[in-house]
C-alpha cells in the first residue's frame, strides 16, 4: 500500500485547473482534486521551462505577531556566553513561542502574458501539515483564480505579502506531500 501510494500522481486533473473557464466547474473540480507535491513540482517547472503558456513566480513570507517580533529583533544584539541559566531559558522560551505562533506563506502566482488569466495557489505550514490544522480533510492549499470577482492579481498579492491573507471565497485544495 505504501509503495501504491507514493507513485500516485494526478497531473491531469491539476491541469485541469488551467483549462476551466467557469467559476462553478472549477468549484466542483476542485473539491475532489487531490494534488500531489511532484506533480505540483512539475507544473512549476513546466511554466519555468515554457511548456505552458503562463509565468510562475514564488512569494515567501513569514507572519511574527508583534509581541514577539521584539524577541526575534534582540537576537542579533545577544550575546550567548554571557547569558545567565535563567535569562538563556527565557529567551529559549520566548523563541520556542515564535516557532510554535509563526506564519510561513508561501504563494505560487502562475499568469499569462497579459495577466488577464491567473491561478494563486497558498498555504502554511499548519495548512501543509496533516495534523493540527484547520480544514476537516487534513492537508490542502488554498487556491482562487480570474473567475472570482473584485479579485485581480495585484490586490491579492498585495493582500498575501503585507496583510494576512483571507481571501473571501478561496478553495481548498486536498495536498499530498509524498
Amino acid at each position: 500500500m505504501i509503495l501504491h501510494m507514493a507513485q500516485q500522481s494526478n497531473i491531469d486533473g491539476l491541469l485541469k485547473i488551467f483549462e476551466i473557464n467557469k467559476k462553478s466547474i472549477l468549484e466542483k473540480h476542485c473539491k475532489k482534486l487531490t494534488i500531489y507535491a511532484k506533480d505540483f513540482s512539475n507544473l512549476i517547472n513546466m511554466a519555468e521551462d515554457r511548456k505552458l503558456n503562463y509565468y510562475h513566480k514564488i512569494y515567501h513570507r513569514e507572519i511574527v505577531p508583534n509581541d514577539l517580533q521584539s524577541t526575534l529583533n534582540t537576537l542579533p544584539k545577544i550575546h550567548i556566553d554571557k547569558l545567565s541559566p535563567v535569562d538563556t531559558s527565557n529567551l529559549l522560551r520566548k523563541l520556542a513561542q515564535v516557532i510554535k505562533v509563526r506564519r510561513q506563506l508561501v504563494g505560487h502566482m502562475f499568469y499569462n502574458r497579459d495577466i488577464t488569466q491567473w491561478r494563486f495557489f497558498y498555504f502554511d505550514q499548519r495548512d501543509a501539515s496533516e495534523k493540527g490544522n484547520r480544514w476537516d480533510y487534513g492537508s490542502h492549499v488554498h487556491f482562487m483564480n480570474y473567475l472570482w470577482p473584485n479579485h485581480d492579481p495585484v490586490f491579492i498579492l498585495k493582500e498575501f505579502l503585507e496583510d494576512k491573507p483571507h481571501f473571501k471565497g478561496h478553495l481548498h485544495i486536498r495536498f499530498i506531500e509524498k
